[in-house]
């Protein structure tokens, strides 16, 4: 885990099927480590016998922390991403990623992998999400924020399409990362 804040919960996570590992790295080969808050999410192909690590955020120069994998697809995940390079308390945003598309070659579908994109979630919004959560259908995210001095959880609807809605569902009982989705 990253420090001061990383936590070995939150800064890596496995696909459903298990053959793709997502995680939190601070990369920086000399002392100016200690100066930046630069941190970047790297993804491992585990299927394949040659491990290849591939960085999904090195172009962003803030922390990029906290990746989730979809529970329905291995090749989507989220995770939270700062805009202002060396600014502690800036706000994270929500990051999709989806590292595989689709491509038609005559009548036949071929999935591989032609180019990842990565799109902002809830854009105009002005807080901070602390955690994200995926539901059981890979399509809606709980989310926990502070919003007044509470800690609040958003569902967020329809992440995979153009137009996500949310709703809020109340306040969480306990500290952040306690956000669950099973019902005990």
């Amino acid at each position: 885990p990253t420090r001061p804040f990383g936590d070995a919960k939150s800064q890596w996570s496995f696909s459903a099927s298990g053959n793709s590992f997502a995680f939190t790295r601070q990369h920086d080969e000399t002392s100016a480590v200690a100066w930046t808050t630069n941190l970047d999410v790297y993804t491992v192909d585990l299927s394949n016998a040659t491990l290849t690590v591939d960085c999904i955020s090195c172009s962003n120069h803030a922390a990029d922390t906290d990746p989730k994998y979809s529970p329905t697809d291995e090749n989507i995940l989220v995770y939270r991403a700062q805009s202002v390079e060396g600014y502690e308390s800036d706000q994270f945003r929500l990051k999709l990623y989806n590292g595989e598309c689709v491509r038609s070659v005559g009548n036949v579908l071929n999935l591989r992998f032609s180019g990842a994109t990565t799109r902002t979630l809830l854009e105009d919004w002005d807080q901070s999400i602390q955690v994200a959560t995926w539901l059981d259908n890979g399509q809606s995210l709980l989310l926990e924020l502070g919003e007044e001095a509470n800690h609040v959880i958003y569902q967020v609807l329809d992440v995979l399409n153009a137009n996500i809605t949310y709703v809020r569902r109340g306040l969480a009982k306990g500290t952040y990362h306690d956000v669950s989705a099973d019902p005990a």
